[in-house]
């Protein structure tokens, strides 16, 4: 396991900040990820 799954279940707020930062990366839509 790594830090970000603990990370995620410990705080909701996680996922958005690793989203954005992996937007600004890829360029992935928010929606590729809500599905």
């Amino acid at each position: 396991l790594t830090n970000c799954c603990l990370e995620i279940d410990d705080n909701g707020k996680v996922i958005e900040e690793i989203t954005a930062k992996i937007q600004k990366l890829a360029h992935i839509p928010v929606q590729s990820w809500k599905g």
